[in-house]
């Protein structure tokens, strides 16, 4: 249980049971690894991220769905769970809990292209770390759809972090993001001339976890 903070000026706000968003900079990946490591995904096989015909508006993702377990993105790897082990252990403050990495993958945005809304099943929080982007080449838009029993939106005078159901946030190269898997999200039209590069992974616990009917146990993969 938490207390409630001191009231100012006769009230007090407290984001309660919000969705917690980690956002940091991986900032010791060199300039030259992030060629090596954009050169990698780049040569890597890529499908359509959705089931519509070739022709169509949206973004690609790699055919193989383990990418940071290759000889080459494997250290990626691990440098991406030391900075899950800073949010779990920091912020989510579960300390005595492992995580690890079941799925990975490359996404390609061309120029002109968009990828659906989506989210992510199976798993605890999901991320992206970003290889080749720039401002114009595409932010990332969360939705929130958790209640939608009264929209208010034309009488909303400012949107802030109480009242939004979206927030778009333009990222950089060397930027990773940690978000709840079930929140809704797409890559928005890259306007630039150059193809955006992202890796994403998702993240579950491992071990035994929970207790009883609850209780499920993961191991992760060698």
């Amino acid at each position: 249980m938490i207390k409630m903070n001191n009231r100012n000026n006769g009230y007090s706000v407290m984001p309660l049971f919000s969705k917690v968003f980690y956002y940091s900079k991986l900032a010791d990946i060199t300039p030259e690894s992030l060629i090596v490591i954009n050169q990698f995904i780049s040569q890597q096989s890529y499908d359509n991220c959705t089931n519509l015909s070739e022709d169509n508006n949206f973004s690609e993702s790699t055919t193989r769905f383990d990418i940071l377990e290759t000889d080459i993105l494997k250290p990626l790897k691990y440098r991406i769970l030391q900075e899950f082990d800073i949010f779990k252990n920091e912020v989510l403050r579960v300390e005595d809990l492992t995580f690890g990495i079941t799925t990975s993958w490359a996404t390609r945005s061309k120029p002109g292209k968009e990828s659906i809304s989506h989210s992510h099943s199976n798993c605890f929080y999901s991320g992206i770390l970003y290889i080749n982007v720039t401002p114009d080449s595409g932010s990332i838009c969360f939705k929130d759809y958790t209640n939608n029993s009264y929209v208010f939106d034309e009488k909303i005078k400012e949107w802030n972090i109480y009242n939004a159901r979206v927030s778009n946030w333009t990222p950089e190269n060397r930027d990773i993001v940690f978000f709840p898997s079930e929140v809704q999200h797409q890559f928005l039209v890259n306007k630039s001339n150059i193809d955006r590069y992202s890796i994403a992974f998702n993240i579950i616990p491992l071990g035994s976890i929970g207790l009883n009917d609850s209780k499920f146990t993961y191991k992760e993969i060698d």
